[in-house]
């Protein structure tokens, strides 16, 4: 008997494993919805930061007004913390992890209506959620630290919750199968 629960388990494991990864999948994948991104704009050293929420792929004003000689901007692109070396060990920490920033692709994650990257006014389409910092007097501005001001969705904490338990489902069979022999 306690090998046939054990058993019962062990098939329950992986009937719950493929449905979650499915639905998780399925979930992420949802072409329907606006997504929104936002650009957090820093016109300079000492400059109060303003962040711009839009739907993914709508256009945003830059405008430098700040004191000194305009050099150019400086557009970086906000990827989960996790995102880099051994990021694929740890996917799902990825969501509760912090962000950090990489230059930005032009035509990956934005792209000039009007202006350039020299010039003082310009017009973008945004893809991602970016850092855009105006350069003066042959400074690079600071990077500001980016918030989301996103709480954690449901989804993000319950895949891992329900590893967990799956784990503890698992131990439990081993130890009612080594009980049984």
């Amino acid at each position: 008997m306690k090998k046939f629960i054990a058993i019962c388990l062990s098939v329950c494991l992986l009937i719950c494993c493929g449905v979650f990864a499915i639905s998780a999948s399925a979930a992420s994948d949802s072409p329907t919805a606006n997504v929104k991104v936002s650009a957090m704009i820093k016109d300079g050293n000492g400059a109060k930061a303003v962040k711009v929420t839009v739907i993914k792929g709508d256009t945003i004003e830059i405008s430098a007004e700040g004191d000194g000689k305009f050099d150019g901007w400086s557009i970086y692109r906000v990827v989960p913390a996790a995102s880099g070396k051994g990021a694929q060990v740890t996917p799902i920490l990825a969501a509760t992890k912090g962000t950090t920033t990489v230059k930005a692709i032009e035509g990956t994650d934005y792209d000039f209506i009007s202006g350039s990257l020299t010039t003082k006014d310009a017009v973008l389409e945004i893809h991602t959620d970016l850092i855009i910092c105006a350069n003066y007097d042959g400074t690079t501005t600071t990077v500001p630290d980016f918030e989301t001001g996103k709480s954690p969705q449901t989804s993000d904490l319950v895949v891992p919750a329900v590893i967990l338990v799956m784990m503890a489902i698992c131990a439990a069979g081993i130890v009612v199968a080594r009980k049984a022999r």
